[in-house]
């Protein structure tokens, strides 16, 4: 049997985020919709595992601010390595090459930095270590910037990419 590639799933877990922008292709807001733990295990339990024909490569998790959904998250990323371990290799890449699941958490990254923009590495560490493998940063854009014109902006950009 030829196995198929699931390159990505977009997973919107809950619509919670404290900006509440009018342009939000999720409806986000502060009082967005939260998923349960039980909504959670039915869908990890359901995605395509090794006794598959299809191979998940990725999984990105977003949908509102999933960093305002702390121990919602946690569970999520803790039950997701349950079922898809991640590896000791050091790096994405190579972790992706090893055939591993990639699971990464999109963020405004407002809550990855302070009111100055300098990350807060404790907590980038933190969730790094709890399993996710890469943030994708989803709040440089004109839109955002427009929601919070007085935030360092550049700042947060330029120390999150000098974190690495």
């Amino acid at each position: 049997m030829e196995t198929l590639v699931t390159q990505r799933i977009y997973w919107v877990p809950h619509t919670v985020c404290f900006m509440g922008c009018a342009h939000c292709h999720n409806d986000s807001s502060p009082s967005g919709q939260r998923a349960e733990r039980d909504l959670i295990d039915r869908i990890i339990a359901h995605l395509p595992g090794p006794e598959s024909p299809y191979r998940l490569e990725d999984v990105l998790v977003g949908g509102g601010e999933a960093l305002q959904r702390g121990a919602e998250t946690e569970y999520l990323i803790r039950t997701f390595r349950q079922r898809f371990p991640r590896g000791s290799e050091p790096t994405v890449a190579e972790r992706r090459a090893a055939g591993q699941v990639i699971l990464s958490l999109q963020s405004t990254g407002l809550p990855l930095a302070d009111r100055h923009g300098n990350v807060r590495s404790a907590l980038v560490d933190y969730w790094l270590e709890l399993g996710i493998d890469y943030f994708q940063v989803a709040s440089s854009d004109m839109f955002h910037r427009r929601q919070r014109p007085k935030y360092p902006w550049d700042a947060l950009e330029a120390n999150l990419n000098a974190y690495g």
